[in-house]
């Protein structure tokens, strides 16, 4: 299974609202009160040195499959 890791292209912004990610493929923004917090605790783990899976497990307080969609999210819009 391929490491996972955030591209150095990406930027995290926090708003209001929730975060802005912008790279050089494009600008999206998430919502929700606890995006910001999800965030803080995901983004150190992207640092390709884990599995998807291994984001999972290290983040217990989310369920497996919030991580999953998310990770997937992340590498629809080219950010992985």
């Amino acid at each position: 299974m391929a490491r996972v890791r955030l591209s150095r292209a990406v930027s995290v912004t926090p708003t209001g609202s929730g975060v802005v990610l912008r790279s050089d493929l494009g600008t999206f923004q998430l919502e929700g009160s606890d995006t910001e917090t999800f965030l803080t605790d995901i983004l150190p783990l992207l640092d390709g040195s884990q599995e998807p899976g291994d984001v999972a497990a290290a983040l217990a307080r989310y369920s497996p499959e919030s991580v999953a969609g998310f990770l997937e999210l992340l590498e629809e819009r080219g950010l992985l």
